[in-house]
């Protein structure tokens, strides 16, 4: 899910899938490092946020910006299955 949702950025950026991703790991490069829980926390809250899981979140105020989100991402997701030709049931 997470190729498809990258494969979608690099088509709406009209620029090649493996630009939109050494993009995203030289912005994490140039990053400075989190501690590791907060790094882990944040990794934890992407991946659930990529997945579609509409469970309550741990942390009130993150609740609709994530709903929000979560929905775009589906939504975007459901664009690269029209754009390919498959269902996205």
């Amino acid at each position: 899910m997470l190729v498809e949702y990258m494969h979608l950025i690099a088509l709406l950026e009209n620029l090649p899938l493996i630009a939109v991703i050494e993009a995203a790991l030289m912005h994490k490069a140039l990053s400075a490092p989190s501690p590791p829980e907060q790094a882990k926390e944040s990794y934890l809250g992407l991946q659930e946020l990529l997945s579609g899981d509409d469970r309550p979140l741990q942390k009130q105020g993150d609740d609709l910006d994530l709903r929000r989100l979560r929905a775009k991402a589906r939504d975007l997701l459901a664009t690269i299955d029209k754009l390919e030709g498959r269902s996205s049931g």
